[in-house]
């Protein structure tokens, strides 16, 4: 907005939709307020207040005194103008507007408060900044004005209440926990009659009798917007942000205080017997098979066996609903209809479907074979047990700790979900419910008896450290802190891993907290406990670009550290793990940090990096001779090839790599910043078509020595994401439209 641009200010009748009247003024943007007599706003141009009657929009005063404001009006940011109990309250911002970044404004501005009924200034008062590139905060509650120090995390963070009437602190306190403390979030802070919430780091609940502080760092609001309180409950939008990225909460979320009481069931009452139970198990799988999510349980995706492709499909059925990724055994395949709670059976060989399991929830993923039963979780909270020759129950085992539920993407779920996968090591199943160790008394770790269900052990993963009782929130180092959202398990045959967090086989945890403690120790690599994992989980499939897979040791969270352990480490959105190389679909290394347009490549590599000599760190802004901010040194890549499709489903079967996705069609790096051209907006559609399946898809056959395309066939249907396996020397799709393909000689 242009300083001396006016604006006009207009009341309409609810009832009529009629203009009653319009008022013409330099009003800054979101000021106006309105009480029983007045309507008024700041014109941050003369520097006074102005109230207008209410029912004429005649103006009745302007303030005696001009007050402070910004020399700039930056569209992120707007004086703060409330109205309470006969005063008009002011908080300038002519500090706190003008910090763009650099961690955010340290300087008071000025806080005015005037009467509502004359305009005569009553007092005047330094107002600390909070927000962060947003409107700051300004609370009234049971007479008291409260504000706090929190725009910056070289503030201690303190609140400071004025009386309404006189202007004088009536309260003063600092915070009392000692942590890592972050600019305040890009949004502007909450509050309630008990609490102002403020978002320094995730959402902090200050009591205002107590004078305490409760930390929440794995949940904020989106930019601009923030959080919600309301309905007893907080309601907190999906954010951008990649801080704290293993414990995050994502998804449009509604939060409740803790209920008072729910009565667990009883570790004897548990399981439940099916008609299968004392069916006799058979052999294990064979290596010819893909027995598991992702083929084994390092989830390398990965099979010796080769595939030769024929020209065609060979046959195509339809599930029904969205599929999970898929697995094979004994001559069936084994795929989830997600949304439709269905476990199917369908025979490898012809397509023909054998027979169709209901469970009580959402199956996420596929199940695991196990000598003749298929194990797998869902999201009312239960495990699992069916004969994988015709379906029928062998048992079930609730996970959760009592059978609750909630709405979850329109549909009842488990407070305690299971993902759909089970991982079985020597013959124990380990699984994980829950949503969050935050939330409803945190997660469970399971061990169970894979053939009998019998319960072996579990353990609470909740907000408490178990060895020393202390808050989890003690283990944050920078933006990372202990892992805290579940995931399919994984295992290298001498730990467990759920995303970066490693697990001894009885269910403890050798290290809780990160590894890293700021942006730059993601280098840390290599170690014993380097696995295959995705910070924000194997199933995730929204390609978020701050996020990627990693075949490493740990992960560095937030904005300057989510790049970085894709330098010293290969990353990619999908990869496999072969006996001595790793390939992945990810992006260029110079597109890795801060980056516009984001390119992307095919490539094999190291399993371990050498460091580069020189990794280069591009500042945003800065200008640099070189434009890489990835490895430099190109010895850890055996090849790297830009290929036509954006790969979704990869898998290494023999000495071919098979890739598939939508066709890549537009080259993001000639899109201008700005100005873009009709055909630039033409090549933007005709992608978005294409990541939506309107474009088919193709089907690469890669040489994985070399990188050679061997061999392109056209697919009619768009994978779904990581839905590819190679089985019996052939290849299996999961396809976005409820479809499973065939692929082979």
């Amino acid at each position: 907005m242009r300083p001396a641009e006016k604006r006009v200010l207009a009341a309409v009748s609810v009832d009529s939709g009629e203009t009653l009247w319009t008022h013409e003024d330099v009003v800054a943007a979101l000021t106006p307020a309105v009480d029983a007599s007045h309507v008024y706003y700041f014109n941050f141009v003369s520097g006074h207040i102005t109230a207008l009657d209410r029912r004429t929009g005649k103006i009745v005063w302007r303030s005696e005194e001009a007050f402070p404001a910004p020399e700039k009006q930056y569209s992120y940011f707007a004086s703060k103008l409330v109205v309470s109990d006969g005063v008009v309250l002011l908080a300038c911002g002519e500090e706190s507007g003008i910090v763009k970044s650099g961690g955010g404004a340290v300087k008071s501005d000025t806080l005015a408060a005037v009467s509502a009924s004359t305009g005569k200034t009553l007092w005047t008062a330094p107002h600390p900044p909070s927000g962060y590139s947003s409107p700051e905060d300004l609370f009234v509650i049971d007479g008291l004005v409260w504000c706090h120090a929190s725009s910056n995390g070289r503030l201690n963070g303190e609140e400071v209440a004025y009386d309404l009437k006189t202007g004088e602190v009536r309260a003063r306190f600092a915070p009392n926990v000692d942590i890592y403390w972050f600019h305040h979030r890009c949004y502007p802070g909450r509050a309630t009659v008990n609490y102002v919430m403020t978002s320094r780091t995730g959402i902090e609940f200050v009591d205002l009798k107590r004078q305490t502080w409760d930390l929440n760092h794995w949940v904020r609001g989106a930019c601009v917007y923030g959080i919600m309180a309301c309905n007893g409950l907080v309601y907190a939008p999906p954010a951008p942000c990649i801080c704290y990225a293993e414990t995050m909460l994502h998804h449009f979320t509604a939060l409740a205080p803790e209920p008072r009481t729910y009565v667990p069931v009883a570790d004897d009452r548990r399981l439940e017997q099916g008609p299968a139970y004392d069916s006799p198990l058979s052999d294990e799988a064979t290596e010819a098979d893909w027995p598991t999510y992702r083929g084994r349980n390092d989830r390398a995706g990965y099979s010796p066996r080769p595939v030769e492709l024929g020209d065609d499909i060979e046959w195509q059925a339809e599930i029904g609903g969205k599929p999970s990724s898929l697995i094979e055994a004994e001559g069936k395949l084994f795929v989830a209809a997600v949304d439709r709670h269905q476990l199917v059976a369908l025979e490898a060989n012809t397509g023909r479907e054998v027979w169709r399991y209901t469970a009580g929830g959402r199956i996420d993923s596929p199940p695991t074979y196990y000598r003749g039963r298929l194990l797998f979780g869902s999201a009312d909270g239960y495990v699992y047990c069916l004969r994988a020759s015709d379906g029928v129950l062998a048992w079930r085992f609730l996970a959760a700790p009592c059978d609750r539920r909630t709405m979850i993407k329109e549909q009842f779920e488990s407070l305690w979900p299971v993902h759909g996968n089970v991982l079985v090591h020597e013959g124990v199943a380990y699984f994980v419910a829950g949503r969050n160790l935050f939330c409803d008394g945190g997660m469970r770790l399971y061990r169970l008896d894979a053939a009998s269900g019998r319960l072996l052990s579990w353990k609470v993963l909740d907000d408490k450290d178990p060895k020393t009782g202390k808050d989890i929130h003690d283990t944050v180092q920078w933006l990372n802190m202990a892992v805290g959202r579940p995931d399919v398990l994984s295992t290298d045959g001498r730990y467990l891993y759920m995303r970066s967090q490693v697990f001894t086989f009885e269910g403890d945890r050798p290290v809780l907290g990160p590894k890293v403690y700021g942006p730059k120790e993601g280098e840390r690599q290599g170690g014993e406990t380097t696995h295959l994992f995705c910070p924000t989980g194997f199933l995730d499939d929204t390609s978020f670009h701050r996020t990627y897979w990693l075949y490493a040791e740990t992960w560095s969270s937030g904005w300057n550290g989510y790049y970085v352990a894709g330098k010293y480490a290969p990353g990619g959105k999908i990869m496999v793990v072969g006996p001595d190389r790793v390939f992945a679909f990810g992006r260029e290394p110079r597109y890795y940090r801060w980056t516009t347009p984001l390119e992307f490549r095919l490539y094999s590599a190291a399993k371990i990096w050498k460091p580069a000599p020189e990794p280069v760190s591009l500042k945003v802004g800065a200008k640099t001779e070189k434009t890489t901010a990835g490895v430099v040194n190109a010895e850890n890549y055996t090849w790297s090839q830009k290929v036509p499709v954006l790969v979704r489903a990869m898998v290494l079967a023999g000495d071919v790599l098979f890739a598939a996705g939508p066709p890549d069609v537009l080259d993001e790096t000639k899109l201008k910043r700005t100005g873009l051209t009709s055909d630039d907006l033409a090549a933007v559609a005709a992608q978005e078509e294409a990541l939506q399946g309107l474009r088919g898809a193709e089907l690469l056959a890669v040489s994985a020595r070399d990188g050679r395309v061997l061999k392109r066939t056209k697919l009619p249907h768009l994978p779904v994401f990581d839905g590819m396996i190679a089985a019996r020397g052939k290849l299996f799709v999961a396809t976005a439209d409820g479809r499973i393909m065939c692929f082979g000689r």
